[in-house]
């Protein structure tokens, strides 16, 4: 299957979002993180206003509403003031619904409307007609934003059952904490615990204090036992905004074997990292790199970069030649199937790369997904453990290190 184009990258017109709270960095509660994170998205022009909402007269949302049926807008949302939209790519989103022909989605919480989101109708003629005239032509139900976005007020999650059953998650990664303060002390523990209240089936296989390679331990977890699942292969230090992440893993899985959160479309020989085409530090051109990761780094002891940013790296729903590996998804029947398993030479560095290398070599498609997650970590290139493993990675293909130049 085709990956989806994401119409906004070209178009440039943009999300118009309407509220009354102005994000800020320094917000600690679920609210203003979430919002802090939505607003280093480009895409999204904020609007301060509309406290009561997008009901009667409101003049930001019926002006919103005259720009969107102008085709000046992608989409026009407003969100009530305690709502927390736990995935910044809301933008990504908003162009999946309205490929499939949505128009209007609301959410509501203790009988009051918290979340509207208007769409452009998909026949919008030439000229702009007037409100009522596209009222009258489409005028679908308004669906459930529920089902679709990751939200809560107060703490409280607003989370419908999906529409559509996806398979199991295996979720398969490593700690050096000890069994008993996984749940409590890792990012990806408190993740899974949310994730399981939420009703997301999942299994969980952590090798705790551990020391092996992380090929070894992902290894273990590919048996005959797990080929209905799918299975992810993720660092303890991720943070999963996305409470419909097993929908999303399913979806991406139906365009591509391997699945990431960002990564490369082009590879060179001897390529150090995947957004470092020839020297670490010396990024690939903006059109080559794709995908989305959050980094958080401002309460990660011993963090060398404090950072608090989403980074939009490029496209979503692409094919890639490289992923990151803090996060990859692939259907456990399809690692039965294919002699597809991590290197333990490459220890902690580079088995990503590898992966993606082998996974091609038999034929499998990675690509990137847009999919909420925060890394509680900047990236550690040119650690002792990196410069060890590099010639190593070398090796193996048969290249050399690209050559400096001026």
């Amino acid at each position: 299957m085709p990956a989806i184009p994401f119409d906004s990258h070209t178009t440039g017109r943009p999300v118009r979002l309407l509220c009354s709270r102005a994000p800020s960095g320094s917000d600690q509660d679920d609210a203003g993180r979430c919002r802090f994170a939505l607003s280093q998205d480009r895409r999204v022009h904020w609007v301060l206003g509309a406290k009561d909402g997008p009901q009667g007269t409101d003049a930001d949302w019926t002006s919103g509403l005259e720009a969107l049926a102008g085709g000046q807008l992608a989409a026009l949302v407003w969100l009530a003031e305690d709502l927390s939209v736990h995935d910044f790519l809301l933008a990504d989103r908003l162009q999946e619904w309205h490929a499939a022909g949505l128009r209007r989605l609301s959410a509501s919480h203790a009988g009051r409307e918290v979340l509207r989101i208007e769409l452009p109708a998909q026949h919008l003629h030439a000229g702009a007609p007037d409100i009522g005239a596209v009222d009258a032509i489409d005028a679908p139900a308004v669906h459930d934003a529920r089902s679709l976005l990751s939200m809560s007020v107060q703490g409280q999650l607003l989370l419908a059952p999906a529409a559509t059953a996806a398979p199991p998650l295996l979720l398969v990664t490593a700690s050096r904490v000890a069994p008993q303060d996984f749940y409590t002390h890792t990012a990806l523990g408190r993740s899974v615990q949310r994730l399981r209240a939420a009703g997301v089936p999942l299994r969980l296989r952590a090798a705790c204090r551990n020391r092996e390679p992380l090929a070894c331990v992902y290894n273990a977890a590919i048996g005959s036992g797990f080929a209905d699942h799918t299975v992810v292969f993720v660092h303890d230090d991720v943070v999963i905004e996305d409470h419909h992440i097993a929908v999303r893993l399913d979806e991406a899985l139906q365009h591509f074997e391997l699945v990431g959160l960002a990564g490369s479309q082009q590879r060179l020989p001897g390529q150090p990292a995947w957004p470092f085409p020839q020297h670490v530090g010396r990024w690939a051109p903006r059109g080559q790199l794709l995908g989305c990761v959050g980094h958080d780094t401002t309460a990660t002891p011993g963090a060398i970069r404090r950072m608090r940013k989403v980074n939009h790296f490029g496209g979503t729903r692409q094919r890639a030649a490289l992923l990151d590996g803090v996060l990859l998804a692939v259907r456990g029947q399809t690692l039965q199937q294919n002699a597809l398993r991590f290197d333990p030479a490459l220890a902690f560095d580079f088995y990503d790369l590898d992966f993606c290398r082998q996974a091609e070599q038999l034929g499998l498609r990675p690509g990137v997904w847009p999919i909420a997650v925060t890394h509680l970590s900047a990236g550690n290139f040119d650690s002792p453990s990196w410069l060890r493993t590099y010639p190593v990675y070398l090796e193996k293909w048969g290249e050399k290190p690209p050559e400096h130049t001026s």
